[in-house]
């Protein structure tokens, strides 16, 4: 019988052909043969065939990326692991050993960098993004599944109502459920998709933020060096410096100078920070001092004014 221009009925042997048996055929990529205007129920089987053909080539690539992603993950992790381990295990090692005190220093300087190397091998996970691929890939690949399970079971459904007539409404009817299939895994490709651009953006966010702040950090090392290089003066005016037979200044209880009858000293090389000032005056023997804390600061010359206790 040929179902061409008209419709008429059908048994359930043409059913098996067409839908289960003989007469499918992987069809090809392009769709020129998805419309046949003489068998109007071949046209359909084929456009169904087609679609279970297209859905296991998308599941097919999705779990061919999903296992790389798997491995790469699993590779990190694992390494990841094995540092974390060694690291915190180097501790008891030396515990337990009977190194002398600078190689037990040298054992927990590795730990540290051994957790470091760990640290770096998580970030380089989350920034290549190994394992939200993996999750966001299986996440895709058990929705295709279930669309493509409803899919069949809805079109057994469907091949039930044909009941031994095959009419134009039930044509169109089939052609929907499939166009309805398609649209579905289109839906959950694009969903994949913008999940992949979130997770893109947020990472590149994130580098971005982290570089910005090591370019900041960096900075304020860079500045904070360049300071300590600089150095700068300090001037000491003792108001009653005639009173002491010697005078003797400290700086963070070291002896930079001594003087005698002098009013103005003058102490350069100075490197910026705080100090302690301490400038005692000797008079018959005995001592007479005088303490005070200072900033050094690398822009200008500190003047400090100072009257001894007598």
């Amino acid at each position: 019988m040929k179902l061409g221009s008209g419709w008429g009925t059908i048994n359930e042997r043409q059913l098996t052909i067409y839908f289960m048996g003989q007469n499918q055929q992987t069809p090809k990529d392009n769709f020129d043969d998805l419309w046949k205007p003489d068998n109007n129920l071949q046209s359909l089987s084929t456009n169904y065939n087609h679609t279970l053909a297209f859905i296991q080539t998308e599941l097919a690539f999705y779990k061919k990326e999903r296992e790389y992603s798997r491995l790469g993950s699993k590779i990190i992790k694992l390494l990841t692991l094995i540092i974390i381990v060694v690291a915190t295990s180097l501790p008891l090692f030396n515990s337990l050993s009977g190194l002398d005190d600078k190689e037990k220093l040298t054992r927990a300087t590795w730990g540290y960098v051994l957790l470091s190397i760990a640290g770096s091998l998580f970030l380089c996970d989350k920034y290549l993004g190994f394992t939200s691929k993996w999750i966001r890939l299986k996440s895709a690949e058990l929705n295709f599944s279930i669309a493509r399970s409803n899919f069949i079971q809805d079109w057994i459904i469907f091949l039930a109502t044909v009941n031994g007539q095959f009419t134009k409404e039930l044509y169109i009817e089939g052609q929907k459920k499939i166009s309805d299939f398609r649209e579905k895994i289109d839906e959950i490709k694009k969903n994949e998709a913008q999940d992949w651009l979130k997770d893109y953006q947020q990472t590149m966010t994130d580098l971005s933020g982290k570089i910005d702040k090591m370019n900041q950090q960096a900075a304020t090392d860079q500045q904070a060096l360049i300071d300590q290089q600089k150095t700068s003066a300090l001037i000491i005016k003792i108001t009653n410096t005639q009173k002491f037979d010697l005078v003797k200044i400290k700086l963070d209880n070291e002896k930079v100078r001594e003087v005698e009858k002098i009013s103005e000293v003058l102490i350069e090389n100075l490197a910026p920070k705080r100090y302690s000032l301490n400038v005692i005056g000797i008079s018959a023997e005995k001592e007479h001092s005088f303490d005070k804390i200072i900033e050094i600061s690398s822009k200008a010359a500190l003047t400090e004014s100072v009257t001894i206790p007598e």
